[in-house]
């Protein structure tokens, strides 16, 4: 008799726990309460988290004193804490943070050091850069000059590169940062919508000076030229744009990125004449004292059906880095290393922000 009561009492624990729902077995298995909300949460999570994220390196020059110095940035040691939490959660979330965060770099040669030794099944997986675009100068032991090789032409070194937005931080002298963004418009690959950011307004207003000598950019009226070069690019009905803004406040850093402090600006050449004095002078309305110090932005966008990855492997000119016939890691062994002090002493700065697209011109610009 007793054997039976305990066999029915076994009987009905069963029947209630396969009555229980599969949410409250897992309540009930987990301590995590994070775990116990619908994987459709946990994800919307994930992507709130990973969103307002950044991931930053490289170089800076901060003034102190009177006296420019450089630190070295790195990301917050808990930026990515949450994938080292549990087994499931870095199994859920690890293979979507690297399209979510952005990737932060003070310097260009910073990028390389970072996204090269990554496989391209990684690398691809990557979506938002922001990066410095200074020119990369390399010289070969015993040369007498260095070569310049502008931010396009370096990112050729990671084809497998397939961003949704690159965002570039240009150089502050206005012919450099109009040949980096020329480059872009005209070679630059691995990115759907290209960003790019300039502290003063030199690159719509520079005078050509260096008429006579090859390689110095004419100055054409913008952003109209590069929108034509792009549309020849991807083809006339394939969506691909440039539109370029001013911001309405003077040296104030991130004014551009702001909707209500930006204007859209274009410039307009009426007849050929004025197009030939254009293409040499200075526009003095954008170089003075308040003027000159609006940042500008450029906005680029791709074709729609564009393969945006470098798939070409022949070299467009001279200015393509990979004419070197070297890896990175080469070229800056043999190339770049030995022109400077590579002291490991720097002081390092954890990055810090409250919205990861803001930045910091560094004080060598």
């Amino acid at each position: 008799m007793a054997d039976s009561k305990k066999r029915n009492k076994k009987t009905k624990i069963k029947e209630r726990e396969a009555n229980e729902s599969p949410h409250m077995l897992a309540s009930l298995a987990s301590p995590c309460k994070f775990l116990q909300l619908p994987r459709e949460l946990r994800d919307m999570i994930y992507t709130c988290l990973f969103t307002s994220t950044r991931l930053a390196f490289g170089k800076r020059y901060i003034r102190r004193m009177g006296i420019v110095e450089p630190v070295t940035v790195k990301p917050a040691p808990n930026a990515l804490a949450i994938l080292r939490t549990c087994r499931q959660i870095n199994e859920e979330a690890g293979s979507v943070w690297l399209g979510q965060v952005l990737f932060s770099f003070e310097n260009i040669d910073a990028l390389l050091d970072k996204f090269w030794p990554l496989p391209p099944t990684t690398l691809t997986k990557i979506r938002h850069v922001r990066t410095h675009g200074d020119t990369l100068f390399i010289m070969l032991p015993g040369d007498d000059e260095e070569v310049p090789y502008r931010a396009a032409s370096v990112l050729k070194l990671l084809p497998s590169l397939n961003l949704h937005t690159l965002t570039v931080l240009g150089s502050l002298g206005g012919q450099d940062g109009y040949k980096t963004l020329d480059g872009f418009i005209k070679h630059g690959t691995g990115w759907k919508e290209l960003y790019f950011v300039v502290r003063n307004s030199a690159l719509l207003g520079f005078a050509k000076k260096h008429v006579n000598i090859e390689g110095w950019p004419w100055h054409k009226p913008q952003p109209i030229t590069w929108n034509e070069i792009l549309l020849q690019r991807d083809g006339a009905n394939s969506g691909a744009n440039i539109v370029s803004y001013r911001s309405t406040r003077s040296n104030s850093p991130g004014s551009v990125m702001d909707p209500l402090t930006r204007q859209i600006f274009e410039q307009t050449v009426s007849t050929p004449k004025d197009l030939e004095t254009f293409e040499v002078a200075a526009d003095d309305n954008l170089l003075t004292a308040q003027e000159g110090m609006k940042e500008v932005l450029f906005i680029a966008k791709r074709g729609r059906s564009v393969d945006t990855m470098d798939r070409d492997e022949s070299l467009y000119g001279w200015q393509d880095l990979r004419g070197w016939s070297m890896t990175w890691p080469e070229i800056k062994h043999k190339c770049i290393d030995y022109l400077y002090d590579l002291s490991e002493d720097d002081e390092v700065m954890v990055d810090s922000y409250s919205n990861i697209h803001e930045y910091v011109w560094p004080d060598l610009h």
